[in-house]
């Protein structure tokens, strides 16, 4: 045996030793300490009764206080003459502030006043509706004046809440007046626990001077199963009269417990703390068992010393394995010597092993570094790792210092991660530089860069484009505008030459529509109608509605001297499908050809029928020989904010109109295709889907043919618009309609109301307006109680022209909803249709 081992040896026999000793020293104190700690325990159970017992008594007194101010003040307001309002409005308040700084919670308060209740949750209420009159109003009536009372715990039935009751009969001159306010029970559990996160096995209980448990900190189900243990408690307390003290092994709840109790100074209530006998006796026999563990542990420990080197040394080894599976994510690693300016080569490879020795001078090893770096980065480098900037970081305390740079092998460049590495708490004079390759990370993050530029450039080229579509957008409106203002001075000028003043009024209507369109087409796109867009599907007759259209540019086309000719080649006419989509493609595809054509030039609409795969399918060929596109442009005429310069750089437009038709053409599934050369022309096809209907359409002359006669009707209209009010007005007038004004709703619903029932036939409603709107208006006359309210129709008339602004006026009862600028045909058609709906 070697010496070192019996050195060992000798010391596990004096531990050893040691332990025994300190065996017999706890077994000493156990024996000695286990009476003291029961005694110790009875102290600390009355003290918990006591702590309990002022927590309760200072709870109890807050309501107490809260009573007697309430008294009080009760006193001066029955002295002052309150009436029944004044006197609820007081308790109100007094029930709030008592719920928020007395309770925590919600609670009730009563004021009784010669047999009249006044509830803070029912405000006045007859004494024989009230459930007190059951529970304590009669100990009320007969109780002594300006004393407090509490009640018994009972369940109140309006809440189903265990609760009991402080009142106080005070007498004001003639009146008698009782204050009172429950005390719930739950609340006071929900503060005990709050206030008491640390929870023990004791039982908390508060009962009152007969026994009835008021608050505890267990389940209450539970302990009012259990009332006539309390009963008896209290009886055996009365017996006693002892104010405090404890009673053990006689009762169980549900096991055996040393219950502490302390009567409160008033003798209302008995506080106490239930403490299990188990818990006492385990108390001591715990302690013992925790000087036993810990003799345990010791003789634990000296064993574990001897683990513990052997144990040391495989630590020591999986450290350095694991250092070196760390280190393995570098190819090439050096210890470096700051003070001393020398190297150490922890890890290399055979590539490096030919040129770099193991050991020797650092600044020797950066210049060999240096020249394996890319020229452009070599003095970037020589200044980052050389040894003096290296002495300066470790003198700054730089824990991690480096960056990437391009190494130069025989096929190219290859990226290389070089950190220099410092703690000084391990080793003050050393560092450690690392290299590791990471070619493929870096050439991601360089593409990704390059794609984040390209992005900020496609923000900035959007940007520059927005810039110069609200120019155009700003020069365009002005355009029609300009048109309009210019040819009404115009009027003026020849206010007598009829045929002069109707060739104005016919541009001046071309203007107008032409702004609409400017403005329709950028509120579509600006609040992405594509994805809110109106689903509702309609039967319709193809032939007729593209007359319509048809017959409006032939207007066009004559007044701008240019030919349009329109070839339909349809066999099934009657279709279903989304009218409004297919409106807006049109116009805007038969509107950019018009736009972008000269005079003389020719625009060639054609519409036929096609059967793909079973499918019913439409085409709709828009060509003309105007000035066309370019290939670049072609590219992206159907991005927003995007129109071709190369010439007629003045026409009117936002760049928008293409774009919606490219959205609502794919919203209905359909295809587009653009052909263009300049100054040849362009050629637009476009294929939809619709489905046949059964449902037969009326044919337009027999529509035609019907008259929209409103001359005698009596017409509420609503504006507060002064110039919108005179058209319609005026409007209407002319054709023999009675107009009464309104300029708001609210003005609006009070006409209504003053005027006899069926005085008027329709109501015009504007929906934006001050002091009230259209759709309150609209409400509200929906719900006066006669029976015109609800029949008469009110039709919209608004700027807001949204699917779910026409939903809302829907909602408010409205029956029709028409946009501004206001088509006085169209407005007579809706005046009957909705006539002809109620009759």
């Amino acid at each position: 045996m070697n010496i070192e081992s019996k050195l060992k040896k000798r010391q596990l026999y004096y531990r050893i030793i040691f332990v025994l000793i300190f065996v017999i020293l706890v077994a000493a104190v156990i024996i000695s300490t286990q009476y003291k700690f029961k005694q110790n325990t009875y102290a600390l159970g009355i003290e918990a009764v006591s702590g309990f017992s002022a927590k309760a008594e200072y709870t109890i007194n807050a309501y107490h206080v809260a009573i007697d101010f309430a008294s009080t003040y009760m006193e001066n307001l029955v002295k002052r003459g309150a009436d029944k309002d004044k006197l609820y409005k007081w308790l109100t308040t007094f029930n709030n502030n008592l719920s928020k700084n007395v309770s925590n919670n919600s609670t009730h308060s009563y004021i009784i006043i010669n047999n009249e209740v006044y509830c803070s949750s029912h405000h006045h209420t007859p004494l024989n509706k009230m459930s007190i009159n059951n529970i304590w109003y009669k100990d009320a009536v007969n109780a002594e004046y300006d004393k407090i009372y509490f009640t018994k715990l009972y369940q109140d039935d309006f809440t189903k809440e265990y609760v009991f009751t402080i009142y106080k009969k005070i007498k004001v001159q003639d009146d008698v007046v009782i204050i009172a306010s429950d005390i719930i029970v739950d609340t006071l559990q929900k503060e005990w626990f709050k206030d008491n996160s640390k929870k023990d096995n004791n039982i908390y209980i508060l009962t009152n001077f007969v026994g009835d448990v008021v608050f505890t900190a267990y389940d209450m189900e539970k302990v009012i199963n259990s009332q006539n243990y309390f009963y008896d408690i209290i009886n055996e307390i009365n017996k006693r009269n002892i104010k405090i003290g404890f009673l053990e092994d006689k009762y169980s709840f549900p096991q055996k417990y040393v219950l502490f109790y302390l009567l409160e100074k008033n003798n209302h209530f008995v506080s106490m703390v239930a403490v299990p006998v188990s818990e006492i006796n385990g108390s001591s026999n715990s302690l013992f068992m925790e000087y036993f563990l810990i003799i345990l542990a010791l003789a634990l420990v000296m064993s574990a010393l001897y683990w513990k080197e052997k144990n040391s040394i495989e630590k020591i080894t999986l450290s350095n394995n694991i250092i070196n599976i760390v280190g393995s994510a570098y190819c090439l690693i050096f210890s470096i010597n700051i003070k001393k300016d020398r190297y150490t080569v922890i890890k290399s490879n055979e590539e490096v092993e030919r040129y770099v020795p193991a050991e020797g001078k650092y600044s020797d090893l950066h210049k060999l570094l240096a020249m394996a770096v890319e020229k452009g980065a070599q003095l970037d480098f020589n200044s980052s790792f050389s040894i003096e900037n290296i002495r300066k970081l470790t003198e700054e305390d730089k824990v991690d210092f480096g960056g990437d740079f391009q190494r130069i092998l025989m096929e190219g460049f290859k990226w290389i991660n070089i950190r220099l590495l410092y703690d000084k708490s391990i080793q003050k004079d050393y560092a450690v530089l690392c290299f590791k390759e990471r070619d493929i990370e870096k050439k991601r993050e360089l593409e990704h860069i390059e794609l984040l530029e390209e992005s900020v450039e496609a923000m900035k080229d959007a940007s520059v484009s927005k810039s110069m579509f609200y120019s155009g957008l700003s020069h365009d409106m002005r355009t029609p505008l300009n048109a309009i203002i210019g040819l009404t001075d115009l009027v003026e000028y020849h206010i007598k030459d009829e045929e002069k003043i109707k060739d104005y009024m016919d541009k001046m209507k071309f203007a107008g529509n032409q702004l609409i369109t400017l403005i329709d087409n950028f509120l579509d796109y600006s609040k992405n109608e594509f994805e809110k867009v109106d689903t509702e599907v309609i039967n319709f007759n193809l032939k007729e509605y593209l007359s319509e259209l048809v017959n409006v540019f032939k207007l066009v086309a004559k007044n701008d001297g240019k030919k349009f000719i329109y070839n339909y080649n349809v066999k099934h006419n009657n279709l279903k499908g989304n009218t409004a989509k297919l409106y807006r493609i049109i116009t805007n595809l038969l509107g950019n050809s018009f736009k972008y054509s000269r005079q003389n030039d020719t625009i060639i609409f054609d519409v036929k029928e096609i059967t793909s795969q079973g499918c019913p399918k439409f085409q709709f060929v828009i060509r003309d020989t105007g000035i066309g596109m370019s290939e670049e442009f072609i590219n992206k005429v159907c991005s927003p904010y995007q129109r071709e310069k190369r010439f007629d750089t003045n026409k009117a437009g936002v760049g928008l109109g293409m774009a919606i038709v490219k959205n609502y053409v794919q919203y209905l599934n359909g295809d587009m295709q653009i052909e263009s050369k300049l100054n040849e022309g362009t050629k637009i096809t476009v294929t939809l889907a619709f489905e046949y209907s059964d449902e037969e359409i009326k044919d337009e002359e027999e529509q035609e043919n019907i008259q929209y006669d409103i001359s005698g009707l009596s017409i509420l209209v609503v504006e507060d618009n002064n110039v919108n009010m005179y058209l319609v007005t005026e409007l209407l007038s002319i054709h023999n309609v009675k107009v009464t004004q309104a300029w708001n709703g609210k003005e609006a619903v009070d006409i209504f109301e003053s005027n006899p029932p069926h005085t008027f036939d329709v109501i015009l409603m504007d929906l934006q307006m001050p002091v009230m709107d259209g759709i309150e208006a609209a409400k509200t006359i929906r719900h006066i109680q006669r029976k015109d309210a609800a029949e008469i129709p009110i039709i919209a008339l608004s700027a807001n022209v949204y699917t779910e602004d026409v939903a809302a006026s829907s909602a408010a009862g409205m029956n029709g909803h028409l946009s501004k600028p206001i088509n006085f045909d169209a407005l007579c058609k809706a005046v009957y249709h909705v006539l002809k709906h109620k009759h």
